[in-house]
């Protein structure tokens, strides 16, 4: 395939400035760029049949010369731009990337979308190797469940559902991409409407391999169900073909996987069903029956409705007595914990926090997308704000305590402070207000201990072993293992022989600065780690912190668009 990427700095409507390209397919390029007038850095597909056309040293598309090739040029040009006016139309939508701008240009087409940092559901299950419960699914994909359900109630269709086109932002959520194969439909009305024949073999249903076929939220229903099987049993479903000739699907359970009987009937009859008479015809049933505690809310919030107006304006006294004038005094008094950042975008409170943070700020650094504000500990603790970023569900001072418990000799070494507030892109706030405490544990092991100034709950613990492996880290992590609930199916002592072994060797094999894998649980993981930037040569680490499912549930959200 020949290389016609636009080139660094090249410039798309007087605005756009080409950073670097990070893809090319069959049908197009795909670069990162900066907004000059926005001053942020977002995507842009370009739309480039390389084995159709070329491009001169100004950057214009050399068009085809044979009419039939021209003609298809233009065809495809076209339904790129209807990907476009599609994503555009859904711009309100959370759980979907948003476009930001599309327009034609050098005799081609360009989409500007957002810039989400994460990685593909595909690669994300590639890293795992342990597969997910029923539960689980169902709280993760909720916001691609819930974006899907407002496509559809605009009449469109997705049609090309599977994990390359579900994103893993980096705080956990879930953004639904790709909108290329998008379709209108009319619920009961066109039975046999012509549609492209677009599928993806294992994800795609039985009607999707017609050109005339009756499709719906049907449609994406089974494709959104094939996905959640991978991710429970770690296989791509049997394609929808091959199981009309012989239907040997394996159910769940026979991989191991946690779903219950009634579960795992509805998701097979009802989500995978091959008929669309026995499938969900929308994602409001299945919803209902995937998500029981939906209907209990409804038959709550029913209840409720006479309240609405009372809890409204005691809220709004609770808000204004936490967040008056311009100065954070103190945390809001509510049910649910407040984090600092997660406020709605351009409300008094998000913008109350900004200006604070701006007048309290000791330092700033201005990056290419982002600003960073170096904050004081007495400003956090005035404020009474937990961080919105991944926390374990232990204080450090519960961690200490254990340790000395199992006979270990803690010996503090000193303390430094990690607190900032970075705005980013589109106005997203995270914030980080970290002290770490370094201890000496033992002979030969030092434990670096990150926590929460507010909560102290934990958010990294990094347990290094110096200059020889003749400690025994293995005994320190696997007893806060054991101590954090990790589930071991072998016993404690099998457990520290194979993590002394695995210790080993990765003193002994591993020569590169990066992370590695280890043991992962449901709430958190144990990875291994060799990272010269960070610790002396010759060292073997691991760094204890959230991940998994319960990661993802537990990740407070940022006040993402």
């Amino acid at each position: 395939m020949a290389d016609y990427k636009l080139q660094k700095d090249y410039q798309l409507r007087q605005r756009y400035r080409i950073y670097r390209s990070i893809g090319q397919g069959g049908f197009g390029i795909t670069y990162i760029a900066q907004d000059e007038v926005l001053q942020s850095e977002v995507v842009i597909k370009e739309y480039f049949p390389v084995f159709l056309v070329s491009r001169d040293a100004a950057g214009r598309i050399i068009l085809p010369e044979d009419e039939k090739e021209r003609v298809q040029y233009d065809t495809g040009k076209e339904k790129f731009l209807e990907e476009a006016r599609i994503l555009a139309s859904l711009s309100e939508i959370p759980g979907i990337v948003k476009a930001l701008d599309y327009f034609k240009e050098n005799d081609t087409a360009y989409i500007v979308m957002e810039y989400v940092k994460g990685i593909s559901l595909r690669k994300y299950l590639e890293r795992n190797s342990e597969g997910f419960s029923f539960a689980q699914c169902c709280e993760i994909l909720l916001p691609v469940i819930s974006a899907l359900e407002k496509v559809h109630k605009k009449g469109l269709l997705h049609r090309d559902i599977n994990p390359d086109n579900i994103m893993v932002l980096e705080d956990g959520s879930l953004k639904l991409l790709d909108f290329g194969s998008a379709r209108e439909y009319l619920l009961n009305q066109d039975l046999d409407k012509t549609m492209t024949v677009l599928v993806k073999n294992g994800y795609a249903p039985p009607e999707q391999y017609e050109k005339k076929s009756h499709q719906g939220p049907w449609t994406d229903i089974y494709a959104l169900c094939a996905t959640m099987y991978e991710m429970m049993t770690g296989c791509v479903p049997e394609g929808a073909k091959e199981r009309q000739v012989r239907d040997e699907l394996y159910p769940p359970s026979t991989y191991g996987v946690e779903i219950t009987p009634e579960q795992e009937e509805k998701f097979l009859k009802n989500g995978l069903a091959l008929s669309v008479e026995n499938r969900y015809l929308n994602l409001q049933k299945m919803k209902l029956d995937f998500y029981p505690q939906i209907q209990t809310k409804q038959k709550h919030d029913r209840k409720k409705r006479n309240r609405i107006i009372v809890l409204g304006v005691l809220t709004g006294i609770i808000i204004a007595a936490a967040w008056g004038g311009n100065a954070i005094r103190q945390k809001m008094t509510s049910v649910e914990e407040v984090y600092a950042g997660n406020f709605d975008r351009d409300s008094r409170e998000y913008n109350d926090f900004l200006n604070q943070v701006k007048e309290s700020a000791q330092d700033v650094k201005q990056r290419e997308d982002s600003v960073i504000y170096y904050l004081d500990e007495t400003v956090i603790k005035k404020w009474g704000l937990v961080s919105n970023e991944y926390l374990l569900d232990y204080t450090n001072e519960q961690i200490l305590d254990y340790l000395k418990q199992q006979g270990f000799h803690m010996k503090l070494l000193g303390n430094t402070e990690d607190i900032t507030v970075t705005q980013e892109a589109y106005g997203v706030i995270r914030t980080k207000f970290n002290l770490c405490d370094r201890y000496q544990v033992g002979d030969n092991i030092r434990m670096d201990l990150y926590y929460d100034i507010v909560s102290h709950k934990v958010c990294d613990l990094y347990i290094y072993q110096a200059n020889s492996i003749e400690g025994d880290i293995a005994e320190v992590v696997v007893s806060l293992m054991d101590y954090m609930e990790a589930g071991f199916e072998e016993s404690r002592d099998e457990v520290l022989e194979a993590f002394r072994k695995d210790c080993g060797y990765y003193y002994e094999k591993n020569q590169e600065d990066t992370y590695y894998a280890g043991y992962y649980c449901d709430k958190f993981a144990a990875i291994f780690m060799y990272d010269n930037a960070r610790i002396p040569e010759e060292t073997v680490g691991v760094n204890i912190a959230r991940y998994g499912p319960e990661g993802l549930m537990n990740m407070p959200a940022y006040n993402w668009p």
